[in-house]
């Protein structure tokens, strides 16, 4: 258990590291031309069922949904007794959210103007979608291998990082965010879901 732990304070720092390096590439003139390029090069994939589809994925990420969908994923951990953890999702929801603000009005990124097919407000780095979508679907992820039998993990692992890499493709889709915004949001997402797994062990909720 203690090895656990200290893997889950690795990867969280790991994470860390990452979203740290990737805000300095961001600012660099080849990485911001190298942004733009594959932005390009995805927007011209565009099609109108393609067009439906990255809408609907697009959703997941809005503010509404995490509004309407956090309470009953604290109500997951709730009934099954687990009181901390309940409570420790609002507040990991919560204080995500508010970092993820936070950093956004720090590094004042503004958005690519690449004729988006969504009105976006606010500044591009990091990806909120990516960055909340990786917080709360990580944590149902562990709720439902915490309570599924050992060989369903694979099959969530896999479900869920293939939804969370569906998502991160439609703000590029879209055209509302650059490849370094959605990378940044899944790393700072990413760390913020190793601690509370961290912490969860460690509690034993």
């Amino acid at each position: 258990m203690q090895r656990r732990r200290l893997r889950s304070y690795l990867a969280t720092l790991a994470f860390i590291a990452t979203f740290i390096l990737l805000s300095i590439l961001a600012g660099l003139p080849a990485v911001e031309h190298l942004d733009y390029a594959l932005l390009g090069a995805i927007v011209s994939l565009r099609t109108e069922p393609l067009n439906v589809f990255f809408k609907f994925m697009s959703l997941f990420g809005h503010t509404p949904f995490f509004f309407l969908a956090t309470p009953f994923l604290a109500a997951a951990y709730f009934f099954r007794r687990r009181w901390p953890a309940s409570l420790a999702v609002i507040v990991t929801i919560l204080g995500a959210w508010s970092l993820m603000e936070a950093l956004k009005s720090f590094f004042r990124r503004p958005r690519p103007n690449l004729f988006p097919l969504e009105n976006a407000t606010g500044f591009s780095f990091p990806s909120g979608h990516a960055w909340m979508d990786t917080v709360f679907f990580g944590l149902l992820g562990v709720l439902l291998i915490d309570k599924l039998p050992d060989h369903y993990r694979l099959r969530v692992l896999v479900g869920t990082g293939t939804f969370l890499f569906l998502v991160g493709l439609s703000r590029l889709y879209l055209g509302v965010h650059y490849p370094t915004d959605v990378l940044a949001g899944y790393a700072g997402g990413l760390s913020i879901l190793t601690l509370f797994i961290a912490w969860w062990r460690q509690t034993g909720t």
